[in-house]
């Protein structure tokens, strides 16, 4: 990975909002920790990184983006909390 985990989620973040099927978000989301696992990230950091990605979706307001969006952010909140829990069972 290239970039910073902060870099990265934020580009995560911004492909997110802009995708236009559940399962386009799904593979997104998918991609990000098929990455992270090849870079040999520990289940500890993974765990870290979709909680503070699932806090980052909190912070959106529905009343200031599209429905699409929100509808985006739902889902994608969804697919990391799964995630965040198999990495969190994994570390321990």
């Amino acid at each position: 990975m290239k970039n910073s985990l902060e870099e990265y989620r934020a580009t995560l973040m911004n492909k997110i909002l802009v995708a236009v099927s559940q399962e386009d978000i799904q593979q997104l989301v998918g991609r990000a920790i098929k990455e992270l696992e090849q870079e040999m990230t520990d289940s500890y950091t993974i765990a870290f990184f979709t909680e503070k990605c699932i806090r980052e979706l909190e912070l959106f307001n529905p009343m200031n983006i599209e429905a699409r969006q929100w509808s985006n952010i739902k889902t994608a909140k969804v697919y990391f909390q799964r995630i965040k829990y198999k990495y969190q069972l994994n570390a321990q």
